[in-house]
């Protein structure tokens, strides 16, 4: 067992909370403080939060009209989510293990309606139909959510009901065969508000075997106990097929010449790509008077995913055209989850509690006797061999919030939270030489006590304008197939003592309001510091196969500003700026030999990646959005996003360009039988510019000892695509 918990510094925080009771139970009442809330309300920033968050409302989500989360989430400074095929994203914030986009946690906690939802790898799938608000927490959020949560938090909050009786249908249609088809009923009386939402989206894709199917079902029901408490259920059922999750074309040269993949002599590693997303759950809320409410939650999430994997050539004509196992990846979530707030003299307080159990299953079954090289390994299969992994984690976490006001114009904010994970990990291996075969299991346990915390304040410098500060700290597990890698391939070694990845980030910032002629601008300046310690990784460079064991093999830094500014949407003329300043590198990093930089004399030089940037950090990013209103019913959008250019490789040998990209809109209102009608048309990428959205560099793929940017796996974007849209209200 390990424990991460700082003690002089946790017995400092837990005698300033002290501090803070015994201050306020004497003071003038300086008037309601409100703590933040971790579940499934989504407010708001309020006046004395002492870190970064950034709100979107529905509003500006149905505007964006996403096909993909990552247009949503471009539009925070200091976010990225790395695209891949069909709608998988890998999210990150600040730079935060930007190194690694495989199979790993990416540091930033994908919370549904309050809930932190497992990802498959670092890959998050989402129904887009479902999400009404997102609040992004930026910095460590693991006082609130715990080990994901490294780097922040994603706050999805699902469309709920409203008190309202209405009926709205949508339709799109767009480039690559789109279709979204959208039905939303709204039903609202003295007991309950209903909402119900019914969704069948499609393309056929830019990319070769792109084709994408999407359909869901997806409502809240809310009962009125009383005045005081209600209960909420809620369920997501939605049935995902895609034809594959290709999308990467090998090298700038191919990628420039064939963006979409076609006729490359390749198919996808993977295909008929199904998933199963079904999330449920039910709230209790009470308010009980004296400035105190109660929620629980109680939540089921199942992501159910299979598909078919290992391409070969099954007719020895030099193409693969088969695919040789079957795979089951699933994920189970169940738990309940409770907050209880409430006013202490002049303080806010919050207590929560998280008990869950997740498990993830994954299974790999060959269905052909072949023989395929599998990242540069040419290995022999037979039918009925399998893997069989079973991998479960219970957990208990603690958590508070302390929210103070020192005086009227200075609040100190201290959150603390304690979890306690067990892990239960089985594989079960059965395989062949072709004669013979083997059948062995393999069993681990492990067991974590980390403690996370944070320590804020925010001082009103005026009625418009605040400058706060915090200090915050995030924590990543080693898996147990980490630690324990020898046990379960014999080529590798254990590694039993690797620690826990560390992190602690530092923030400072001012937020407010200003006037602008007949408008007005709300701006926050941010400004952070990430250190991260003991991270984990291959001993031989993030992804080199050569490597034995896993160990902690560094430190880094990610520094940087981030700017938002934004206007009145209200008025004629409206903007919003999101600026973004990055510098992430590594402070510290065990030097390693590369296998794929030789010298002349055929030896592999040494690599000490000391003051290299990660990889995918731009310097800088910048989405700049303007809204102009010439009529009432006529509103017109322009977006400009800015990247600067990046290395897709640890060793900093491949650079990849920036780019920038110009989207365009019209929306118009008007009415249809005294009911509401919305038609839109949206053009993204104007300039129908086929940039690359994200590069990854792996190994030396044409073996002439040296990375170039023909080794790198790009994914090119499909340049100018249009859609067009009406929305019905009645």
């Amino acid at each position: 067992m390990k424990n991460t918990t700082q003690d002089t510094g946790l017995l400092r925080l837990i005698s300033m909370s002290l501090l803070g009771l015994t201050i306020n139970a004497n003071a003038e009442d300086l008037g309601v403080i409100q703590v933040e809330s971790s579940t499934i309300t989504t407010r708001e920033q309020t006046h004395t939060e002492a870190s970064t968050v950034s709100t979107i409302g529905e509003e500006t989500i149905k505007i964006i009209d996403p096909k993909h989360l990552n247009e949503i989430l471009q539009t925070v400074p200091g976010l990225t989510a790395d695209v891949r095929g069909g709608e998988v994203a890998e999210i990150h914030m600040r730079g935060v293990g930007q190194q690694e986009f495989m199979n790993e946690d990416t540091g930033v906690a994908i919370v549904i309606d309050g809930v932190p939802v497992m990802q498959n790898g670092g890959k998050v799938r989402i129904n887009l139909e479902a999400i009404e608000t997102i609040k992004v927490i930026k910095g460590s959020a693991s006082y609130l959510y715990g080990n994901t949560a490294r780097g922040g938090a994603v706050v999805i909050t699902t469309k709920k009901p409203k008190n309202k009786n209405e009926y709205n249908v949508s339709a799109v249609a767009g480039s690559y065969g789109y279709t979204d088809y959208v039905g939303t009923m709204y039903k609202g009386t003295d007991d309950y508000a209903l909402h119900l939402n019914a969704n069948i989206r499609s393309t056929d894709g830019f990319w070769e075997e792109s084709a994408l199917e999407t359909e869901s079902i997806n409502g809240k029901i809310q009962y009125y106990i009383n005045e005081h408490s209600d209960i909420t259920f809620a369920a997501d059922i939605t049935d995902k097929y895609e034809e594959s999750i290709r999308g990467t074309v090998r090298g700038v040269t191919e990628a420039t010449a064939n963006p979409e993949g076609a006729a490359d002599g390749d198919i996808s590693y993977t295909t008929d790509n199904n998933v199963d997303l079904d999330k449920y759950f039910i709230t209790y809320a009470n308010s009980l008077g004296n400035d105190s409410n109660l929620l629980v939650t109680g939540y089921f999430y199942n992501d159910l995913f299979d598909f078919r994997s290992t391409p070969y050539d099954s007719n020895a004509d030099g193409s693969e055209d088969s695919y040789g196992t079957s795979n089951n990846e699933d994920i189970i979530q169940r738990g309940i989850k409770s907050e209880y707030q409430t006013k202490i003299a002049s303080s806010a307080l919050m207590i929560g509690i998280d008990l869950g159990r997740a498990r993830f299953n994954d299974y790999v079954e060959t269905v052909a006797d072949f023989s395929a090289t599998v990242r540069g390994r040419t290995s022999n299969y037979y039918t009925g061999e399998l893997t069989d992994l079973h991998n479960e984690e219970d957990k208990l976490a603690l958590y508070a919030e302390l929210k103070s006001p020192v005086t009227k114009k200075l609040t100190t904010t201290l959150n603390i939270r304690q979890d306690k994970q067990d892990f239960d990990y089985s594989v079960r291996v059965l395989d062949s030489d072709g004669t013979s075969w083997t059948d062995t299991t393999t069993d681990r346990t492990d067991s974590f006590t980390n403690t996370s915390y944070r320590a804020g304040l925010a001082y009103i410098l005026d009625d418009k304008k605040i400058i706060f500060s915090n200090v915050s700290t995030g924590f990543r597990l080693p898996t147990i197939d980490q630690k324990y890698w020898g046990d379960f391939d014999s080529s590798k070694q254990n590694n039993p003592d690797l620690d826990v990845e560390t992190s602690i980030n530092y923030e400072m910032g001012v937020r407010g309001e200003k006037p602008l002629a007949d408008n007005r601008l709300n701006y926050s300046l941010s400004l952070f510091q990430i250190d991260s310690k003991d991270i984990i990784s291959r001993a031989d460079a993030t992804y080199d196969r050569r490597s034995l064991t896993y160990e902690n093999v560094g430190e880094a830094s990610n520094r940087g500003v981030e700017l938002t500014l934004s206007s009145d949407h209200a008025s004629m003329v409206y903007f919003n700026l999101s600026y973004t300043y990055l510098d992430a590198f590594y402070t510290k990093h065990t030097p390693f030999t590369s296998q794929s930089d030789a010298d002349a004399d055929g030896l592999d030089d040494i690599y000490d990646l000391v003051n290299n940037q990660l990889p995918r950090t731009p310097k800088h990013t910048v989405d700049i959005s303007l809204g102009y209103k010439p009529t009432n019913q006529l509103t017109l959008l322009s977006e400009i996003f800015y990247r600067s250019n990046y290395y897709a490789d640890e060793e900093n040998q491949v650079k990849m360009d920036g780019h920038h990209v110009l989207n365009l809109q019209a929306r118009y209102k008007t009415k249809l039988s005294s009911n509401s009608l919305e038609i839109f048309i949206k053009v993204d990428n104007v300039f129908d510019d086929h940039f690359f959205r994200t590069a990854y560099v792996t190994q030396d793929r044409d073996g002439d000892d040296i990375l170039t940017n023909e080794d790198a796996s790009i994914f090119v974007d499909p340049g100018r695509v249009y859609y067009a849209g009406l929305e019905y209200i009645f």
